[in-house]
């Protein structure tokens, strides 16, 4: 009876040792952890970095002195998702939705048009033309009260390849986009109101 009592005690010592062993220890974390979704919304001083209402009417005066007028057709909200792994390929990634719009300014006199973005991880202005784009990317951190001048890289799209021509677009935080200069086209607009 002894020999069974302690067969069957070694065989819980056993059990018990391998899961002590194969267990995390209290200082120890686990491999993966639990993965986070959070939601993060512009603030009021970041939206105050733009004077834009998505409703705007802009007058430019392009180089060859004609108006160009454009129209911004309201704000579209939506949302950057990021994705950050921890741990192993197996585990749970954190999700982070970062609140952005863009509005789409199209014209009503002249053949200008754009879409303005703003975005918490990359602000960034878009003149499409009907082969090329041209991106100006700048961050919240760089908007100040005095004018701000960025270079674009253009992107031919039908052959997916980057143009070498120099653009330029100036920023306000009072007044926006004030500027934008092509040097592809020989065009240049400057903003006369808003």
């Amino acid at each position: 009876m002894k020999t069974k009592n302690n067969s069957i005690l070694f065989f819980v010592f056993l059990i018990a040792t391998a899961f002590y062993f194969n267990s995390c220890k209290p200082d120890e974390t686990p491999a993966c952890g639990h993965a986070s979704n959070t939601t993060v919304n512009l603030t009021p001083d970041e939206l105050a970095k733009v004077p834009y209402t998505g409703f705007d009417t802009l007058y430019f005066k392009a180089i060859n002195g004609d108006t160009n007028i454009v129209v911004g057709t309201g704000k579209q909200f939506y949302y950057d998702v990021q994705y950050t792994s921890h741990g192993g390929p197996d585990c749970p990634q954190d999700v982070a939705n970062y609140q952005a719009y863009k509005i789409q300014f199209n014209p009503i006199r002249g053949d200008l048009r754009f879409t303005f973005k703003q975005q918490r991880i990359d602000w960034s202005i878009n003149i499409n033309k009907s082969d090329y784009s041209i991106n100006f990317y700048f961050s919240y951190y760089q908007l100040t009260d005095s004018t701000k001048t960025y270079q674009g890289i253009p992107f031919d799209k039908s052959t997916n390849t980057y143009i070498d021509n120099s653009y330029a677009c100036s920023y306000t935080i009072k007044n926006g986009i004030t500027y934008i200069k092509s040097q592809k086209e020989n065009e240049e607009y400057s903003l006369l109101k808003k």
